[in-house]
C-alpha cells in the first residue's frame, strides 16, 4: 500500500507589529529583524537543521506567523475486508 505524505507546520518566527518586523523563534535575544526576506536569509543561515525544507507565512493568525513544513510518511491504516462464508455468517 501506498504510504501518505504528512505535513507538520514548525513555527520559526513571529511578526512584531507594526509593520513587517519579525522575531525568529528559537533566538534567544529575541532580536526584532526588519523585513520577511531578511528573516528568511538569517534562518537559513542560523538553523543547524536546516535541510532544505519549504517555508509557509500566515499572515494573519496569531499577528503573523512563519513556519517551516516539515514533510514526513505515514503507513495508511489498513482495516481487513469482512469475511463471510457460503451462508453469509462472518468467520
Amino acid at each position: 500500500m501506498k504510504q501518505e505524505i504528512k505535513e507538520e507546520l514548525i513555527t520559526i518566527a513571529t511578526r512584531v507589529a507594526p509593520g513587517d518586523r519579525w522575531i525568529l523563534t528559537d533566538d534567544p535575544n529575541k532580536i526584532i529583524i526588519e523585513g520577511l526576506t531578511e528573516t528568511l536569509d538569517t534562518y537559513v543561515s542560523t538553523a543547524q537543521d536546516y535541510q532544505g525544507e519549504e517555508f509557509r507565512l500566515a499572515p494573519i493568525r496569531d499577528g503573523g506567523v512563519l513556519y517551516i513544513i516539515s514533510e514526513y510518511e505515514e503507513e495508511p491504516v489498513v482495516i481487513p475486508a469482512k469475511k463471510y462464508d457460503l451462508y453469509g455468517e462472518r468467520s
